[in-house]
């Protein structure tokens, strides 16, 4: 297959290549053969491979046709006549005859319809959505053309303007004699790679249709034997053996630690033994299950080893959980023993308990022969949640988790890492694996307090003085502790590795700069469900800016083995989408004590080595490279925070509720994502149940006593009735888009002070609500627990305060916070000083800001600066969520003196500011002045002064307006046009929605941002307005000399009006300045306008203006 690339600025790339000869030679004969256009046959394999790369098996295509009129010299009539008609067609149960059959037919029934636009079909019924489309281009009357006459036809190359995602065009040249295929793709959509996948598709679906006419329409192949695991085994060596040898190795080396407390591995190895002992005395033996109801502690990590010691098997038991969910886990585990410690009343009445005394690890130690330990032998049971309204257990044997520690302690998350936190409560797979890998290879593991493992800020300072090398942690926990790291400027000095599992990791821009300052960090993206524990990994390392945004989950560890096959556990083509299924020593043994459950999951297959594989349920496609990349479920389980819950679970539970007082409802339940980094349950209910709030308490109460907390909705809500698909099934995806009202502050006071005003203000634009009241609860108000967390660090970075997360949630409104604020003696902490370059032996040039209030236009300077020639830029007031505009010129002046200060306590001083900012530099050097300070040069970068004959007014329509435009022009530069909000749009509030929703569209202010945010930065722009308008320059400093940088072109249209209304003296030479001071004005002039020279290829003369200046 001979293939060639191409690319267009519109982002739509092609993909071409040749059918060969004898190929297209085998298709010719079978269209004859079968009485079929030959235009069928690569129209079937067109819609097979757009099923194939959907993993839809009944598809909707475009087919271009030829519409011209079927009269007589139609050939001679102008115009273009073609049109898309859409053509649906389904696979199940055909072979390729028979779909050449059905596409024949279709084709035969929409002929009569040719004429019928494509757009009118999708205005008429909005149902019908067509992506892709099929042309077919054999311009056989260009054949007649050549032969009678002397035109020779060298060559043609269609082109066309397409809105579909993909549209293959197949082309038959009369003249050369060969058939061309050419994808063009949107490249906004698809990878250039999947081009390639196309192609490689297409061409599979030719030669099957070619040459097994007879066999089932479908490019997947059947499973046969796969053979053995590429990667070869070690030795089985249990877990305990493991430990026992780095004992031996290094016994006084430090094993475990908890504050500032600490066990070497003797210490450890000896705890063990006691705590053996004493369960056999209790009558444990061998494979008996023995429930672990224990805090975070020394004795927690100590017996789990114990267990594994006497060949026994752990089921830990998450104190957290509602009682009655601990007592179902133990009713169907029963437990031959639950280890537990002092005043648990979390578990049932007449559990078999063992209170673990801290006695019992005091006096000698006695002797002990382990068990003998097999690789069948079950480790572990993990209970998750179950789609039958019941949790089940897995049991995983002693071989995987010991494969899973012979891979990690190799792998480059493992390998010489001398200590590991044990942040993953035992009940999460990934314990064993912290705890496993670290005391096996010799290192040291961290044990931390369930309060402070859920305070990012908290967990942030104790891995910084701890010195902690290695985390594990679901994403959403993970991208939590990047936000506090980012917020707080704070980097564990001594992490490199960060192992994230449990769900799709995503790459945010805090997690790169997390991984920017943790010294040859390694990001890993790890890949199993509980059933498999680690199946695949994806490491990456070097610059995290190279790291994808969502990384693929990689590829199998040693001794996992993983297949990618269809619904009829067929295997399914690279770059095809396939449910991924799991074989190898990885596996678990199934779900204790449920057999039923077992067989539909852990399918037995002669082909596989183990004659067993698991269905995960996920969806994936290997790439051309061979990694694997995760693209979802095919069932209704989903991930919230790390935790895996079905939905069914919860629907359950509900209706057993409401069926208690014989209420009729229908529920549905579904994970809603509040943005990319979180997701949260909600609940819909209809029917005829009772829909008071206080019905709502009652079942949150209800499923508060029956569920973890983690699967309890995050918001309860009625609606008329449950959406529908056309095919009558519940319509999930709709349920996710329905709009959400969340508590109204109606019935609320307003907020007192000035603490809780702002503090209300900060976590109504975090939540992205209008407004929320002091006493309401953040959650019932739509927050998550990363909410919280966000709100505790970010009132740590503005007040100085640090808030324990436990604390705010216990009471989680905005008036027990702003109470924790002040008692914690906080006071609001904006920091206006950027720093841009901070490294240099040159004098620091500060710089202020425009009226926008940010500083953004100054980044465009670094490039043109010196090396050494340090940079900082003074931020307004307000641009930030938490902080307010300053009302005058002066007052912003003594503020940004103040934060210059921490960089250069002392003069001679390089003050400047273009537009807006280069008042504030003028007051801010007459201040200095007075206070004896020495200034070295005040830079006045095309700033206009404003005539001190009238002060300027402007309607609030006229400042949002102009605020618009030079929002946008931050991003977008000068090349605006002059009309942004459609003239239509009239009311202030209309226009302002319309701002919001342009800004956030083209990428002016961040994705997700609310009016809020804009209202916000309106409020700076505004407030700097009115101080410009009121500030009296000769009241400050007459004398004061001033290096004037002006642009050469005149004042760009768009901004005269702005100029006018506030009376700036543009027109003038020296642009007013001679009159505002006695003292010298050093006249420059630079090429561009006031716009244009902030921008590129101007702001490089300017830089270099600057710098001759101040030599």
């Amino acid at each position: 297959m001979a293939a060639h690339r191409s690319a267009s600025e519109s982002g739509i790339f092609s993909y071409r290549f040749f059918v060969e000869p004898a190929l297209d030679a085998a298709l010719s004969q079978l269209a004859k053969r079968v009485h079929v256009p030959i235009k069928l046959i690569y129209l079937a394999a067109h819609c097979m491979t757009i099923a194939a790369m959907s993993g839809v098996k009944d598809i909707v295509t475009g087919v271009v046709t030829h519409a011209r009129p079927e009269i007589q010299h139609s050939e001679h009539i102008l115009g273009l006549f073609l049109n898309t008609l859409p053509l649906r067609v389904g696979f199940e149960g055909l072979n390729w005859l028979q779909l050449l059959e059905v596409l024949y037919q279709n084709e035969k029934r929409s002929h009569k319809h040719r004429r019928f636009p494509l757009s009118q079909i999708q205005a008429e019924n909005e149902a019908v959505s067509v992506q892709t489309a099929f042309n077919y281009i054999h311009f056989h009357v260009l054949q007649d053309v050549t032969a009678k006459t002397d035109i020779k036809l060298l060559g043609f190359e269609p082109r066309e303007e397409t809105n579909f995602a993909i549209l293959a065009n197949v082309m038959r040249d009369f003249a050369g004699g060969r058939t061309s295929v050419r994808v063009d793709m949107d490249g906004n959509i698809y990878a250039q790679e999947q081009g390639e996948v196309f192609s490689r598709l297409f061409s599979s679906a030719l030669e099957r249709i070619a040459y097994q006419s007879q066999m089932p329409a479908s490019l997947n192949r059947p499973l046969t034997a796969v053979g053995s695991l590429i990667v070869g085994m070690k030795p089985f060596v249990s877990l305990p053996a493991r430990i026992q040898k780095a004992v031996q190795h290094n016994p006084a080396a430090v094993a475990v630690t908890y504050d500032d407390t600490e066990w070497s591995y003797q210490q450890l190895w000896d705890a063990t033994t006691k705590i053996a002992a004493l369960l056999a005395e209790h009558g444990v033996n061998r494979q008996d299950v023995v429930g672990l109801a224990l805090p975070r502690s020394f004795e927690q990590i100590a017996t789990v080893i114990a267990v594994l010691r006497l060949g026994a098997v752990c089921l830990p038991v998450d104190l957290s959980y509602p009682a009655s969910r601990i007592a179902l886990i133990l009713s169907i585990a029963e437990p031959a023993l639950v280890v537990t410690a002092r005043n648990m009343t979390e578990l049932p009445a007449g559990a078999p308990c063992l209170v673990l005394d801290p006695e019992v690890l005091e006096g000698d130690v006695g002797r002990m022969e382990d068990a003998a330990v097999g690789p069948d032998d079950a480790a572990y049971i993990l209970f998750t949640s179950g789609s039958t309204g019941t949790p089940k257990g897995v049991t995983m044997p002693h071989r995987g988790l010991a494969n899973l520690v012979d891979w990690q302690n190799k792998a480059s998350s493992g390998a010489r890492v001398s200590s590991t936190l044990q942040f993953a409560p035992l009940s999460f797979d990934v314990s064993f694996q912290e705890i496993f890998s670290t005391l096996s290879s010799g290192a040291t593991l961290h044990l931390i307090g369930e309060t402070e493992r859920r305070d990012p800020a908290s967990l942030l300072r104790h891995l910084d003085r701890k010195g902690v090398e290695r985390v594990f942690m679901p994403y959403i926990a993970l991208q939590q502790f990047a936000e506090a790291a980012v917020t707080l400027e704070l980097f564990p000095k001594k992490l490199r590795v960060v192992a994230s599992s449990g769900e799709q990791l995503r790459v945010t821009q805090e997690i790169r700069t997390l991984m920017r300052h943790l010294p040859a960090g390694v990001l890993e993206n790890q890949y199993g469900p509980t059933e498999t524990h680690v199946v695949t990994s994806y490491s990456m390392s070097g610059d995290p800016e190279t790291f994808p945004a969502l990384p693929p989950i990689g590829t199998p560890i040693s001794g996992a083995g993983l297949l990618l096959l269809d619904e009829c556990l067929n295997v399914v083509p690279d770059g095809v989408p396939g449910e991924i299924c799991v074989f190898g020593e990885v596996l678990a043994s199934g779900y204790y004590r449920s057999p039923e459950e077992t067989r539909k999951k852990f399918v037995e297959h002669a082909s596989v080595p183990g004659k067993v594989f698991y269905r995960t349920g996920d969806i994936g496609i290997r790439t051309a490279c061979g990694e694997i990349v995760s693209l979802g479920r095919n069932d209704v389980q989903v991930k919230v925070r790390g935790y895996r819950i079905e939905p069914s679970e919860i629907e359950l539970k509900t209706l057993q509720f409401f069926g208690r007082c014989g209420q009729s409802v229908d529920v549905a339940v579904v994970a809603r994502p509040r943005d990319e980094q979180d997701t949260y349950l909600i609940a819909y209910l209809s029917g005829k149940g009772e829909r008071s709030s206080n019905a709502l308490d009652e079942l949150r109460q209800f499923l508060n006593a029956e569920l973890p907390a983690y699967m309890v909705p995050t918001h309860i809500t009625w609606i008329d009735a449950i959406p529908k698909t056309p095919s009558g099934k519940r319509d999930d995806a709709q349920l996710r888009q329905l709009d959400i009202q969340f508590g109204s502050t109606r019935n609320y006071r307003e907020p007192e002070g000035e603490c809780e005003r702002r503090l209300c203000g900060l976590v109504a634009e975090l939540l992205k609500i209008t407004e929320i009241a002091p006493e309401q609860s953040i959650f019932d108000c739509g927050a998550t627990s990363l909410t919280a967390m966000r709100i505790v660090v970010l009132v740590e970075k503005l007040y100085g305060t640090n808030v324990p997360l436990s604390a705010f949630v216990s009471a989680p409104t905005i008036e027990k916070l702003a109470r924790l604020v002040q008692e914690g003696g906080g006071q609001l902490k904006f920091d206006p000083l950027v720093p841009l370059r901070e490294t240099g032996q040159c004098r620091p040039i500060f710089l202020v800001h425009p009226m926008g209030g940010n500083i953004l236009s100054y980044l465009r300077m670094l490039p043109h600066l010196p090396s050494d020639q340090p940079l900082y830029a003074l931020q307004a007031s307000g641009v930030d969520v938490g902080s307010t505009p300053i009302a005058t010129v002066e007052e912003q002046a003594s503020f940004y003196i103040s934060a210059l200060k921490r960089v250069q306590p002392t003069g001679p001083y390089i003050i400047g500011g273009w537009s807006y900012g280069g008042f504030i530099a003028f007051e801010m050097a007459a201040q200095l002045i007075q206070a004896g300070e020495q200034i070295s040069n005040v830079l006045i970068l095309d700033t206009m002064a404003l005539s001190s004959h009238a002060k300027g007014k402007a309607s609030d329509d006229a400042l949002l307006s102009w605020f618009f435009w030079e929002l946008l022009w931050t991003s977008r530069g000068s090349a605006l046009p002059v009309q942004i909000v459609p003239a239509h749009i009239e009311s202030l509030q209309e226009r302002f929605d319309y701002i919001t929703d342009h800004a956030i569209s083209i990428g002016a202010v961040p994705a997700g941002s609310t009016k809020a945010v804009l209202q916000r930065l309106f409020e700076v722009y505004r407030t700097n307005w009115q101080a410009a308008t009121e500030y009296n320059y000769n009241a400050r400093c007459p004398e004061l000399d001033i290096i004037l940088i002006r642009a050469k072109q005149p004042l760009p249209q768009i901004l005269r009006e702005m100029h006018d209304a506030i009376r700036s003296e543009y027109h003038d030479p020296l642009n007013g300045w001679r009159g505002q001071t006695s003292g010298q004005v050093n006249l420059v002039e630079v090429e561009g306008d006031h716009l244009t020279i902030m921008e590129e290829p101007f702001v490089g003369p300017l830089v270099s203006a600057i710098l001759s200046e101040i030599k």
